[in-house]
């Protein structure tokens, strides 16, 4: 049986994690509020970081034009961004949501989505676009992965952590099960 040292003695593997059980914070509505702002505030800025990263890796050029979308730019795949892009959200979306009980996806999910979409309508396409003439915040590559190809992401991250708390809630019902037993 492994032991270990700490600020209460020594302790079994069992009784640390209880205690360390015990002093987490429960997670409340303010918390689950302020992380959905934080996840919003967070995606939007790794929103603008993934414009800049495609514009800087493709040269200055978009793949949205006036007369067709272009299949790849500098050998990038238009797919292979629109993936990444999506990819990304639904990482970000699984780290901020799967700490969330799932009593209060509802609140952080309404809270998250609605200062999104407050931050894309006055950030990105008021002020940035009336600010930064050659930027690729200008263009409609952006318009697309903000609009678009994050949000699905993010759905797929929910989608993902959904399934996630399904089975840690299976693990957890096996368990008390066995200890009944």
């Amino acid at each position: 049986m492994w032991t270990f040292p700490c600020l209460y003695g020594i302790l079994t593997a069992e009784q640390l994690r209880k205690k360390a059980k015990a002093m987490r914070r429960p997670d409340t509505g303010k918390r689950a509020a302020a992380a959905g702002v934080l996840s919003a505030i967070v995606l939007a800025a790794v929103c603008i970081a993934f414009a800049y990263t495609v514009d800087f890796l493709t040269g200055g050029d978009y793949f949205i034009g006036k007369s067709a979308t272009a299949e790849a730019v500098n050998g990038i795949p238009f797919h292979a961004v629109i993936i990444g892009g999506s990819l990304t959200a639904a990482a970000m979306t699984v780290f901020f949501l799967c700490r969330r009980t799932f009593e209060l996806w509802g609140m952080y999910l309404s809270v998250s989505i609605s200062t999104y979409i407050a931050l894309l309508v006055v950030l990105f396409l008021c002020l940035l676009s009336g600010l930064l003439d050659n930027s690729p915040l200008n263009r409609f590559d952006f318009l697309l992965y903000s609009v678009i190809v994050f949000p699905v992401g993010a759905g797929g991250g929910v989608i993902v952590c959904f399934l996630l708390q399904i089975v840690r809630r299976k693990k957890e019902n096996m368990r008390a099960r066995k200890t009944v037993k």
